[in-house]
């Protein structure tokens, strides 16, 4: 669906911090015998590779993109944005960089209020994704993305990560 067809589609997303006793491949699984993407899709993130919400919805919307101008390098939108928020084509990098860890917390991602619904019996934490200023700190430097010290705008550090997500579709 193309988000100019439904442009409330970004108010349906759902961006949590969350955890779970499953092993992240069982929640995985678990997720897919959900709903598939029939229903929507959901995809689980390291937070100390995701910025902040914008990351998310910036991937979001280019993976969006990608399937609507059959450019996709994935056959799922939930693997095609993972792609985007790690700034690569390569499927094994983009899990290995942004992918969620093993026994630790991470960033759900879901374009669906209903899969979601589903989903959150199966975590044992779920808040809103808020990170704090040391952790985006830490973050924009894996990412590549330089804040200045005396920056107080978030602005720039948007642009530049902005600039890198859509670059990556041209890279590798």
């Amino acid at each position: 669906m193309a988000l100019n067809q439904d442009p409330k589609a970004i108010s349906r997303l759902v961006i949590r911090q969350a955890s779970t006793s499953l092993s992240i491949k069982s929640l995985i699984s678990k997720i897919r015998m959900l709903g598939g993407e029939s229903m929507g899709f959901a995809q689980l993130f390291d937070p100390d590779s995701i910025l902040d919400k914008s990351h998310l919805i910036a991937s979001y919307l280019n993976a969006l993109e990608a399937f609507n101008e059959n450019q996709n390098s994935s056959k799922s939108m939930a693997m095609e944005m993972l792609l985007f928020a790690s700034f690569t084509r390569q499927i094994d990098r983009a899990v290995l960089f942004a992918g969620a860890k093993e026994g630790m917390s991470f960033v759900l991602f879901s374009d669906s209020r209903e899969l979601y619904r589903k989903i959150k019996p199966f975590l044992t934490a779920d808040s809103d994704f808020i990170p704090k200023t040391g952790q985006i700190a830490k973050c924009a430097k894996k990412l590549g993305i330089e804040i200045a010290k005396n920056q107080k705008s978030m602005e720039i550090v948007h642009i530049q990560l902005f600039q890198k997500v859509t670059v990556s579709k041209i890279k590798d």
